[in-house]
């Protein structure tokens, strides 16, 4: 009987590691957990790394902020939340594992192409402007916690919308 416990807790903690194991891997993007239960929790980097100090604090800004948002625009923060963790991804696999300032910029290169296209037909460069207000709104902190990150990707994304004729 004992035996019998012990291999369905093996089978179950089994399942459940791969269970995480492919949300770690393939994310939904529906939630900001990710960055702690995955990129954070493969990668350590603590609390002043990119998974928690940038990357799951402005992405539960922008969920707490959605509500102010147009309908595009919500329908943008959430292509956008996808687009962002499936493009670090990699560097939950990476062997040996990456250095904590490489996932940092590693992570910054991903912004503009993740806001600019995003998925789901969306893109910054079609968001209304009431919305760009609640972009700034949003971030207006990484311009002291990051200033050269997000100042340099604002300014890329821009070029990108210009240039594209806000496609």
């Amino acid at each position: 009987m004992v035996e019998l416990r012990l291999a369905f807790l093996l089978v179950s903690f089994a399942i459940l590691s791969a269970k995480c194991e492919q949300a770690c891997v393939n994310p939904a993007g529906k939630d900001c957990s990710w960055y702690l239960n995955c990129l954070e929790k493969n990668n350590r980097c603590g609390r002043n790394g990119y998974a928690v100090k940038y990357a799951y604090h402005y992405c539960r800004r922008y969920e707490t902020n959605s509500k102010s948002f147009s309908p595009y625009g919500q329908q943008w923060i959430l292509a956008v939340k996808r687009c962002l963790q499936r493009k670090l991804v990699p560097l939950h696999t990476m062997i040996p594992k990456p250095t904590c300032s490489y996932i940092k910029k590693y992570a910054f290169d991903t912004h503009v192409d993740c806001y600019v296209r995003p998925g789901l037909g969306t893109s910054f460069c079609k968001l209304p402007l009431a919305d760009y207000l609640d972009v700034f709104r949003t971030i207006k902190g990484a311009l002291l916690d990051e200033f050269k990150a997000t100042t340099g990707g604002g300014l890329k994304t821009l070029i990108s919308c210009w240039q594209n004729g806000r496609k």
